[in-house]
């Protein structure tokens, strides 16, 4: 790279320059080697104290709109709604870890039933207007996760080539 380009050159010897490159920190990440060539060994992620659910719902509740987004907060849970096309939704719950959840598990077993407790535990379907029991009974492809922090974000670039985290990984297989 030079103050102008950063030049990728890929395993098949194709070399393409461009202004800035950002490449996605997952584990196939093609920047790490160059952000952090001077680090020995990388620091493991930690756990944030947070957890989260992700599911799709086979019914939209009638009050939602698709192309909206519903943002919930809820006593330190936070909701996230996300009506899709064909009448479905995408369910996100982030929510402070429990005592049950392993604090060194990236993902935890989970049903609806689960789910449902941890809505009744906390009185989630009084403190919401859109989501009631009868809406998660229509969730499927749910995974309860940890959510990590990453010690090494404040070092997130080296010039032009710059990391972005890829949490959004999580949801990806739901959408697919």
């Amino acid at each position: 790279q030079d103050d102008k380009s950063a030049t990728l050159t890929f395993e098949n010897g194709t070399t393409k320059s461009y202004g800035s490159v950002l490449c996605a920190d997952g584990i196939h990440s093609i920047g790490q080697k160059l952000v952090f060539a001077d680090e020995h060994e990388l620091p493991k992620p930690e756990h944030s104290g947070y957890c989260i659910y992700y599911g799709l719902m086979s019914k939209t509740p009638d009050s939602m709109a698709v192309g909206d987004t519903y943002e919930i907060p809820l006593d330190g849970f936070l909701m996230l709604l996300i009506p899709l096309q064909g009448g479905q939704l995408l369910f996100v719950m982030c929510h402070p870890q429990s005592l049950e959840d392993d604090p060194n598990a990236w993902s935890y077993h989970c049903t609806v039933d689960d789910l449902i407790a941890t809505f009744n535990k906390h009185n989630l379907f009084e403190k919401n207007d859109y989501i009631k029991e009868h809406h998660l009974r229509n969730l499927y492809r749910i995974v309860h996760l940890g959510i990590y922090q990453n010690p090494i974000l404040p070092k997130w670039h080296n010039g032009r080539v710059c990391l972005i985290g890829d949490a959004a990984h999580a949801t990806s297989p739901a959408l697919g």
